[in-house]
């Protein structure tokens, strides 16, 4: 395993650019299979971080994400891979908070949004109670990347945890929650 502590000041504004930047050059390259990473972030990463680095080297086939909340950058970033052939599909579980969103969420539709891209890009979706944090992506390349993290995919510049690695049993473990709540692809 793969120890990696980031300590930085707090950054008023997150910026994604950056925070690829700063994922590259802590590992370099992706995990290959004997590798896991763990990280502390101040506020430096976030989730989409990773996909976004992942979508750099490969294609990813399947993307799985399960979160509170996702972005409307991110939804956007998502969005943007897909229409460049680097997202083939992707499935995600989000909080009924999203759905029932107060009246701010509302004013700038972060769930219609999240509705109107997911139908647009032929993406399955669910909501539920939930308060889980993960990534899946299996990519072309076949590799399995799994992310845990604390980190929803939003940007809200906080102190994180993530732990990084490419491991196919892993992926199968937590895939099997995606094809219960949704069903199998």
């Amino acid at each position: 395993m793969n120890e990696v502590l980031i300590q930085a000041k707090k950054q008023k504004k997150f910026h994604i650019i950056k925070s690829i930047f700063d994922l590259k050059k802590l590992i370099g390259d992706l995990p290959s299979e004997t590798e896991c990473y763990k990280f502390f972030s101040f506020s430096r990463l976030a989730s989409i971080s990773f996909i976004m680095f992942v979508a750099e080297t490969e294609v990813i086939e399947h993307l799985y994400v399960s979160t509170l909340r996702v972005g409307k950058r991110q939804l956007m970033m998502l969005d943007y891979l897909k229409r460049e052939g680097k997202l083939l599909a992707a499935t995600l579980l989000t909080g009924g908070i999203m759905e029932r969103d107060n009246a701010v969420g509302k004013k700038y539709g972060y769930y219609d949004n999240l509705l109107s891209v997911c139908e647009a890009n032929g993406w399955r979706r669910e909501t539920v109670n939930n308060h889980s944090k993960l990534v899946l992506m299996k990519t072309a390349e076949g590799n399995y990347y799994v992310l845990e993290t604390s980190s929803n995919l939003n940007e809200n510049p906080n102190m994180e945890q993530f732990s990084f690695e490419n491991d196919r049993e892993l992926f199968e473990f937590y895939k099997k929650v995606f094809d219960e709540i949704i069903g199998e692809d």
